[in-house]
């Protein structure tokens, strides 16, 4: 059937065809704990400086949060300048 659907990979390569994305293993998982922890442990430090940034752009006791990498940057500026040019108010965007 042409309209079948198929298991396209993640990581799948264009000029090969082949998927080169392999899942993290059990020592990815452990390190990737370890950092999940910091993060954790340093939750009521990380809200205590937050907390300020928080209370001023509020807006109708509503925040936008988004999360990007460096990677994704130009799509965020992007998201921005388009709704900058809609009238979009950003004011309670957290990024």
């Amino acid at each position: 059937n042409q309209h079948e659907l198929r298991l396209v990979g993640r990581g799948l390569d264009a000029n090969t065809g082949i998927d080169d994305f392999y899942p993290p293993n059990w020592a990815h998982t452990l390190r990737n704990w370890k950092y999940l922890k910091a993060i954790i442990d340093a939750n009521e430090e990380i809200f205590n400086e937050l907390k300020p940034i928080l209370q001023r752009i509020q807006k109708q006791n509503t925040i936008v949060v988004m999360t990007t990498n460096a990677g994704h940057a130009s799509l965020l500026m992007n998201f921005v300048c388009a709704s900058r040019a809609k009238g979009i108010y950003l004011g309670n965007l957290l990024v």
